[in-house]
Order: structure tokens, then C-alpha cells, then sequence
């Protein structure tokens, strides 16, 4: 009976743990504003992390020119995804006109993966 009770605990353990860590990997996710732009230039992508440098709130996480992948996340991990988006959006306005940016939903390794594919393109 001991053994069975010590074996739940255990168990019980383990995935609160694994829960707390998964919940931790997508409320950071979703802190994340991934971009897909068309034409995007290195020159634009340095002028906007230089841009992101001097507000402070944000700054580039990634970003692969060749695919025009952009994935912007805040300085401060508490900020709520909405605001991540409402400063991706004030810090874009000047540099990426609306015609060429769209939002995406993609993972860090998605990103990856295009940029991959578009580079041995």
C-alpha cells in the first residue's frame, strides 16, 4: 500500500512538472509576434532591430531575410500578447508598410524550417 501511494505521488509530480513546463513554453509562444514580409531586406530588418533597440519594449528573436520571417517578442516577459502586438504593431508602422507584412502563426522551429528550406532554395 505504501509502495502504491509513494508510486502516485510520484506520478502526480511528474506531470504537474511537465504541465508547468509546457504552460511555460506556450505562454512565451504566445508573447511571440511572428511576421511574414514580403520582399523583406537585410537593411529594413537592421534599421527595424536598431528601431527595437532604442524603444526597449521589443526586440528581433529571430528573424530569416531569404524566407521574410520576422518573430518579435518583448523585453519583459510579463507583457500580455495583445500589448506585444500593439507595440510590434507602433514599431512596424514606419519601417514595413501594412501591404507587406501579414501576422502568422508559426513555432520558433517552423521559422526555422523555412528559412532552411528558403536558403537551399
Amino acid at each position: 500500500m505504501k509502495t502504491l501511494v509513494s508510486r502516485t505521488l510520484l506520478f502526480l509530480a511528474f506531470l504537474a512538472f511537465w504541465g508547468l513546463r509546457n504552460g511555460l513554453a506556450q505562454s512565451t509562444a504566445a508573447q511571440r509576434v511572428a511576421l511574414r514580409v514580403t520582399d523583406l531586406t537585410s537593411q529594413e530588418r537592421d534599421n527595424l532591430s536598431l528601431d527595437l533597440q532604442k524603444r526597449g519594449d521589443l526586440r528581433i528573436s529571430f528573424a530569416c531575410v531569404p524566407a521574410g520571417i520576422l518573430i518579435l517578442e518583448p523585453i519583459n516577459p510579463e507583457r500580455s500578447a495583445d500589448s506585444v502586438r500593439a507595440m510590434a504593431l507602433g514599431a512596424l508602422i514606419a519601417r514595413l508598410p501594412a501591404q507587406r507584412r501579414t501576422e502568422v502563426a508559426l513555432s520558433l522551429t517552423e521559422a526555422e524550417d523555412l528559412c532552411a528550406a528558403a536558403r537551399n532554395h
